[in-house]
């Protein structure tokens, strides 16, 4: 080989390398890692949380990854929140039946209720790093009014999540409440209580009462189930449900732990998540989500809703609500101390 020829195919190696140093920088690819708690909850079985680290969830308030917690144990709601008159106007704190301490907070629905929700804003600190994800954690427990009676009747009832909302507030982009989301305004990840006819595995009096994931974001088409079953709906357009498979029934009467995680994707890159667990048990997880395609479109608040979309029933419904955990990483469910570690404490 030549002098000359060696230097030319130098430097054809060389620009190779360097077109694919450049393709690994260009905005179709990913070059960053994921954080590594982006990992966490994914388990088969039970999956522990950062509340594993605190037994009845002592000095969990003050653990760095957790932004407030809610546990009724003053005797009043002290949750930040907004629009607190349509939450305080409904919810009550009471010792009927509390979860772990001495109180719960108590819901009940007359006929024609609909009822409000109780807004967290995330401090700014929520939105700090590349990829930031956010979560909410409660405990709830249904009483035998979730049921109709009559199984052809259909219950509803929103429950919690997280959402970008601001520009349904100020009309940012015209967005407003039942506007389409189109990446700059608005998107939300929540789940929901549904119940209907059925005799699925833990149906009750042949009726299926349930919770599942939804969300409202951009492109739902082009998001995956890797655990649930994905449907889209239509209208609007813009709106998923994942299902577990198979769907887990609701005991009347048991409180369960639900927790709703939302992973923020890169503006305009589909790696956003979207996870739903019950009891730490993965229901949902979707992937390849676009929630937003600007940076300014960040999650801004955790709800909390009380509002029930089927409202014509002559009967109470009331609903329990306990531990309620609002945090940067997954929480997990509650570990109780074991009774030496309680007598100890006494």
């Amino acid at each position: 080989m030549s002098v000359r020829h060696a230097i030319t195919v130098l430097l054809l190696a060389a620009a190779i390398d360097a077109m694919g140093a450049v393709a690994d920088k260009s905005p179709d690819r990913k070059t960053d890692k994921l954080p590594a708690t982006w990992g966490e909850g994914l388990a088969a079985g039970i999956n522990p949380g950062i509340a594993a680290k605190y037994p009845d969830a002592a000095g969990l308030a003050k653990d760095p990854d957790v932004y407030a917690v809610e546990d009724f144990e003053s005797g009043r709601i002290q949750l930040p929140y907004t629009e607190g008159d349509r939450w305080d106007a409904m919810m009550k704190v009471t010792k009927t039946s509390p979860l772990a301490g001495s109180f719960s907070g108590e819901v009940t629905w007359a006929q024609g209720d609909n009822g409000g929700a109780n807004r967290y804003w995330f401090p700014k600190k929520a939105h700090e790093g590349a990829h930031p994800a956010y979560f909410i954690r409660a405990y709830r427990k249904f009483d035998h009014g979730f049921f109709p009676g009559d199984v052809s009747k259909k219950v509803g009832l929103k429950g919690m999540g997280i959402c970008c909302l601001a520009a349904k507030f100020d009309g940012r982009g015209g967005a407003k409440a039942g506007g389409a989301c189109d990446g700059t305004n608005w998107y939300t990840v929540e789940d929901q209580f549904v119940g209907y006819a059925g005799k699925g595995e833990g149906s009750q009096n042949g009726y299926d009462w349930f919770a599942h994931l939804y969300s409202y974001e951009p492109f739902p088409k082009e998001s995956l189930a890797k655990v649930g079953e994905l449907k889209i709906n239509d209208p609007p357009a813009t709106r998923w449900s994942c299902y577990a498979q198979p769907k887990r029934m609701i005991a009347y009467d048991v409180w369960n732990c639900y927790e709703v995680g939302l992973y923020l994707n890169t503006p305009g890159t589909h790696d956003g998540e979207a996870r739903y667990w019950i009891n730490g048990e993965l229901q949902a997880r979707v992937t390849g989500i676009c929630f937003r395609t600007v940076a300014a479109a960040l999650p801004e608040i955790a709800t909390l809703n009380l509002y029930r979309t089927t409202e014509d029933f002559p009967q109470k419904m009331t609903m329990w609500i306990d531990d309620i955990v609002i945090a940067r990483r997954y929480i997990g469910p509650l570990k109780p101390a074991d009774a030496k570690a309680k007598k100890t404490a006494k």
